[in-house]
């Protein structure tokens, strides 16, 4: 396992957030947001500048963490809307997804990247059912040219589960994953994600998966890895849309939530897990270099 950080997680600014890194013992990064942008509208001089910077701190690039298919409707009549003012994001059209794709692969071949983050769209905050069978197939269909355009490009993307989107937890992303069945798509799985997940308006097949039964299941298809902390504040059982659900739940420090990262680690460890997992803590920034400390301390309790 490799421990990685998303960097506007410390800083927008690409260097402050990478010496920070580099002297917390971190030797890889990902990369979502920076200098006020996100990955995918970087200039060719901005992606110049940001590979002389992750060659100047020795850095590896763990994902080119894009925001393509979030803010992006997938049925035409549906409207939908940021979560988050904070989170940057892409918009537009699906063919423009598309073509900011193309643009996303050439970004992530000069950065040396190991992976392209997608996501399975955004979902209205009024919907009461997400993640249906007709929902997976539409997705499926979309993404499959998404999945062309990574082939044709020598890349891999990464879909990861979002409880803002219609696939909030891993073993429901793994349905598209097996639908498209390509090398060039595989899964970025957030358990945080997936504890925070809406159960009570996904499919009654996924409502009581837990995380180690998940992990268990889609362990095969996992390119990358999300590592954020919840506290969950709530236990209202009738909540019944998707922006309801999602106020059960506040972030905290990695390690002082309500998930059990040490078993999930020590899952991990025995299945030989050997890529990037990388801290999303969604946090102050004093309390993102807590998360990371905290990390590197699990880490070494673990392999040392």
């Amino acid at each position: 396992m490799i421990k990685s950080v998303i960097t506007d997680q410390i800083s927008m600014d690409l260097e402050e957030a990478l010496k920070k890194a580099k002297y917390l013992s971190y030797n890889a990064v990902e990369i979502h947001s920076l200098w006020g942008k996100t990955i995918e509208e970087l200039t060719n001089e901005e992606v110049g500048r940001a590979k002389e910077l992750l060659d100047k701190y020795n850095m590896n690039l763990s994902c080119l963490s894009t925001t393509l298919f979030f803010i992006c409707p997938l049925y035409e009549t549906y409207s939908i809307e940021n979560f988050n003012p904070k989170f940057l994001v892409s918009t537009g059209d699906y063919k423009s997804h598309l073509e900011k794709l193309k643009r996303s692969a050439e970004i992530s071949k000069a950065l040396n990247a190991s992976c392209i983050r997608i996501f399975p769209f955004r979902a209205p905050n009024d919907k009461s059912l997400i993640g249906n069978t007709e929902d997976i197939e539409n997705i499926t269909l979309k993404l499959n040219k998404a999945v062309e355009i990574a082939k044709n490009h020598d890349v891999i993307l990464v879909l990861e589960n979002c409880p803002h989107s219609y696939l909030p937890k891993g073993i429901m992303t793994k349905k598209v994953f097996d639908n498209i069945n390509s090398p060039n798509l595989k899964l970025l799985w957030d358990p945080g994600n997936s504890f925070r997940a809406p159960i009570n308006i996904i499919p009654q097949e996924h409502k009581n998966i837990s995380l180690i039964d998940e992990l268990r299941i889609i362990y095969h298809n996992i390119e990358h890895i999300h590592l954020k902390d919840y506290l969950k504040i709530s236990k209202d059982k009738h909540q019944t849309t998707l922006s309801k659900n999602l106020r059960e739940f506040e972030h905290t420090v990695f390690g002082q939530g309500s998930i059990n990262f040490e078993l999930l680690l020590d899952e991990l460890k025995k299945l030989r897990y050997s890529k990037y997992l990388s801290l999303e803590p969604e946090v102050s920034k004093e309390d993102t270099i807590n998360s990371m400390k905290f990390l590197t301390k699990m880490l070494n309790k673990k392999f040392n």
